[in-house]
């Protein structure tokens, strides 16, 4: 099924709404230029249609934000009014869940539970390949999605979405802002740095 952005996601809930047992898997296909710098070796990949694309990529540098950001459970308000919130790992699996995977539906979700990592089992009944597509889904009420929390984040504030299960969430990631490395660093290149990196870090924190 491709995808037209806000389209599909509500109709895969209607979708659900008639057909209990259904799931339905997303994939979103995007076209993205690559660009990194200065030539030190190039590589072949598969471009749009299956067409060979060479691509130039130079060594990468990165700094750090000192700030981070973790996963987080989220729907929106219609849905848990409706199927209630799970409030333990072990609840998610008699819910709809969206999951994001280009190969295939996660079966289980890691959590910490009692000081140690477990899998909890989940249902996918969205699953998409594309973490935009999942909060998009999630908002109409397709299911409880699983994403980073800046990318949920200013649905968060909307309104339009709910997150749960804090407690049980993996620790945060540290956040990198990744460059083409170059010595020394270009002024233009070091003053968006030092502009970005404490908005960054205000943002994660």
């Amino acid at each position: 099924m491709s995808k037209k952005r806000g389209g599909e996601d509500g109709r895969a809930a209607c979708y659900f709404a008639c057909f209990a047992s259904g799931s339905v898997k997303l994939t979103v296909s995007r076209v993205m230029t690559l660009s990194v710098g200065s030539a030190s070796s190039n590589n072949t990949l598969c471009g749009p249609g299956g067409r060979p694309t060479t691509i130039t990529v130079s060594p990468l540098a990165s700094t750090k934000c000192n700030g981070a950001s973790s996963t987080v459970l989220c729907a929106s308000p219609s849905y848990l009014a409706a199927r209630g919130c799970p409030t333990d790992p072990d609840d998610l699996g008699s819910h709809d869940c969206i999951t994001v995977d280009s190969v295939a539906a996660p079966r289980s979700w890691k959590f910490i539970k009692a000081a140690r990592e477990i899998a909890a089992p989940i249902r996918s009944r969205l699953t998409v390949s594309d973490s935009e597509a999942a909060i998009d889904a999630a908002i109409s009420g397709a299911g409880i999605t699983r994403v980073m929390s800046y990318k949920m984040e200013g649905a968060r504030r909307a309104g339009t979405l709910v997150t749960m299960l804090e407690e049980f969430e993996l620790e945060p990631l540290p956040m990198h802002i990744v460059y083409a490395e170059r010595k020394p660093v270009p002024l233009k290149l070091r003053a968006f740095l030092n502009w970005v990196i404490p908005r960054l870090k205000a943002r994660l924190t």
